[in-house]
C-alpha cells in the first residue's frame, strides 16, 4: 500500500504568497494529481468487479429545467443553494480562493479565480458565460468586478505581482499593470475623487492605485511597520467620515486607513491577535463600519473613528479568511467564510443570523454578498474543493 501526505492548499496559503516557496507548492499539486489518478484507477477496477446496481432515480438539481444542459452545477439537496464544480483545465491545483458578484454587458454575474491561472464568468443559474480567461497555470488569481470609464471590466491581481484589466467579454485590455514586486492579494474596484481607480495589495508590503486606463496614482502606498511583516493581505474603497479612502489589512494583525494621498487616516486599527486575511468597509444601520477576519477565528467591527465596536464576533472555529458587509433582503449584514468550512451571517448587532452555511467543503477561501436577478445571494470560493457555491437568501 502506498502513502501520500499532501499540504492542504490552505495550510499553504502564507507559504504560497511568498514565492521562496513554490517549487514546494507545486510538488504539492502534483502529489495530488497522482492521487487523483490512482483513485480513479481502483473506483474504475472496482467498477469492473462489482455486481451492476439497480438503476436509480437522477440526482436533483437546482438548475432551472429550462436551462440548457451542463455538468457544471450539481445538486445539493438544497432548492436555495447552487454549487458550481468547473470542469478542470490542468492537473496542478485549481482551489477557488476568489469571488465576486456584478454586472457585464447589462446581465448578474459571478467571476471567480483561484490557483490555475484561469478566470471564470457563471449566470445567476450556475451555467458558465463565454471561456475561461487564461493567464498561467501556475498563477493564483485574486479578481474583483466594476466599471472603469464607464465600461465593465474585470481586474486580476496575480501572483506574479501583475495587475490585468479584462473586458466584458474576456479579452485583455491593454498590457498587465507593473509595479508590484511581490503576490498580488487582494484587488478592488471603485473610486476616489470622483475617479474610477484600480486598488491592489501585495507582499511587497504596498498599496498601489491605477487610474481607468491602468496608469499608477501616485506613489505606491507602503505600510506601516508594525510586528515582522506587513504584507497586505486585503484592500477595499469606501467613504469615511465623507471622505473616500482605502482600507487595507496586514500580515501583523492591524487595519490601516489612507487618504487618497496614500497619507494615513489615524494610527493603524488594533484588535485581532492573529493576521488579517480580509477586509471589508460598508454600512451597518447607518452607520460606516470597517470589518476584518482575522487568523484568531474572529470578525472585528470598527466605527469610522477607528473605535472598536464591542467584542469580536466569535463562532467561527478556524482562521477567518473572508469577510463582506452588504444587504440580504434589504437588511444590513456581515458575512464572513472560514477555514472551518463554514459561512456565517451577523446582523447589524453583532447577532448570528441562523444556522452558518455549510458546503461541506474543507475550507472557505471567499465571500461576496450581491443580488442575481434581484434576489439577495452569498457567493462562495470553497477552496480545495475546487467549487463554489451561489446561496440564494430567502426574504
Amino acid at each position: 500500500m502506498i502513502y501520500l501526505y499532501v499540504h492542504n492548499n490552505q495550510d499553504l496559503a502564507y507559504v504560497r504568497r511568498d514565492p521562496r516557496h513554490r517549487k514546494d507548492i507545486m510538488a504539492a499539486h502534483r502529489a495530488r494529481a497522482i492521487i487523483a489518478v490512482l483513485t480513479t484507477a481502483l473506483l474504475s477496477l472496482a467498477a469492473c468487479t462489482s455486481p451492476t446496481p439497480a438503476p436509480s432515480e437522477p440526482a436533483t438539481t437546482t438548475v432551472p429545467s429550462s436551462a440548457s444542459p451542463s455538468p457544471t452545477p450539481t445538486g445539493t439537496g438544497d432548492p436555495n443553494h447552487i454549487l458550481i464544480q468547473p470542469d478542470r483545465l490542468f492537473d496542478s491545483g485549481d482551489a477557488i480562493d476568489s469571488v465576486a458578484i456584478g454586472q457585464l454587458n447589462g446581465k448578474d454575474v459571478v467571476v471567480s479565480g483561484g490557483e490555475n491561472g484561469d478566470i471564470r464568468v457563471w449566470d445567476p443559474t450556475g451555467q458558465p458565460v463565454g471561456k475561461p480567461m487564461l493567464v498561467d497555470r501556475q498563477t493564483y488569481l485574486r479578481v474583483a468586478i466594476g466599471k472603469l470609464g464607464g465600461r465593465d471590466v474585470i481586474v486580476s491581481g496575480e501572483s506574479s505581482g501583475k495587475v490585468r484589466i479584462w473586458d466584458a467579454d474576456g479579452q485583455p485590455v491593454g498590457e498587465p499593470l507593473t509595479g508590484h514586486r511581490r503576490d498580488v492579494n487582494s484587488v478592488a474596484i471603485g473610486q476616489l475623487n470622483g475617479k474610477d481607480v484600480i486598488v491592489s495589495g501585495s507582499n511587497d508590503n504596498t498599496v498601489r492605485i491605477w487610474d481607468a486606463q491602468g496608469q499608477p496614482v501616485g506613489q505606491p502606498i507602503t505600510q506601516v511597520a508594525m510586528g515582522s511583516s506587513s504584507w497586505v493581505t486585503s484592500v477595499a474603497i469606501g467613504q469615511l467620515n465623507g471622505q473616500d479612502v482605502i482600507v487595507a489589512g496586514n500580515r501583523n494583525g492591524t487595519v490601516q486607513i489612507w487618504h487618497t494621498d496614500g497619507q494615513p487616516v489615524g494610527q493603524p486599527l488594533t484588535g485581532p491577535a492573529h493576521g488579517v486575511n480580509g477586509v471589508a468597509i460598508g454600512q451597518l444601520n447607518g452607520r460606516v463600519v470597517i470589518a476584518a477576519g482575522s487568523d484568531d477565528e474572529n470578525v472585528w467591527l470598527w466605527d469610522a473613528d477607528g473605535q472598536l465596536i464591542g467584542k469580536p464576533l466569535s463562532g467561527h472555529t478556524y482562521w477567518v479568511m473572508s469577510v463582506a458587509i452588504g444587504k440580504l433582503n434589504d437588511k444590513d449584514v456581515v458575512v464572513s467564510g472560514s477555514k472551518d468550512g463554514t459561512i456565517r451571517i451577523w446582523d447589524a448587532d453583532g447577532n448570528p443570523v441562523g444556522e452558518p452555511l455549510d458546503p461541506r467543503v474543507d475550507y472557505i477561501g471567499s465571500v461576496a454578498i450581491g443580488q442575481l436577478n434581484g434576489k439577495s445571494v452569498i457567493v462562495s470560493g470553497n477552496g480545495n474543493f475546487k467549487t463554489l457555491s451561489i446561496w440564494y437568501i430567502p426574504a
